[in-house]
């Protein structure tokens, strides 16, 4: 019996303190989790394969800046690795888990709705549903912080 309490007792003590860092943990879904620089990782369609996002520059990747003013800022970059592309508008998180992106330019009246699925600390997880003439896309978008 003795036995069997010191092997349970080793099996306790190793599993308690077995490293955790490998651990994903699901962040609260609000605008302090969500502020900072976000890149594209890829992401499916229909349900599809996931698909890598191949960043044209190999030493600065496209990225979209969540900024504390409700902006969000996105930078893309060329294969010459200059930035070729950037962009402004606006952001909010309504009704829970939905994130509103919409134009600052009064040229366009465009609003991008995303159903936040997950944030972690290194992952967030969007999705972005299209109605098409053929039916409806379904586009799940990953972005990491690296």
């Amino acid at each position: 019996m003795k036995k069997m309490f010191f092997i349970f007792l080793i099996a306790t003590v190793f599993s308690c303190n077995k490293n955790d860092d490998n651990q994903v943990v699901n962040l609260e879904i609000n605008a302090q989790n969500i502020i900072g620089k976000w890149y594209l990782k890829g992401g499916t369609k229909n349900g599809g394969a996931f698909e890598n996002h191949t960043h044209l520059c190999s030493t600065s990747k496209d990225y979209q800046e969540f900024l504390s003013s409700n902006s969000i800022n996105f930078v893309g970059y060329d294969s010459n690795c200059q930035i070729s592309d950037t962009e402004t508008s606006g952001w909010q998180i309504i009704q829970g888990n939905i994130l509103m992106l919409s134009s600052y330019d009064p040229l366009i009246s465009q609003e991008d709705i995303y159903t936040i699925l997950s944030i972690t600390t290194e992952e967030l997880k969007l999705k972005q549903t299209y109605e098409t003439v053929n039916g409806v896309d379904v586009y799940e978008i990953n972005l990491t912080r690296n």
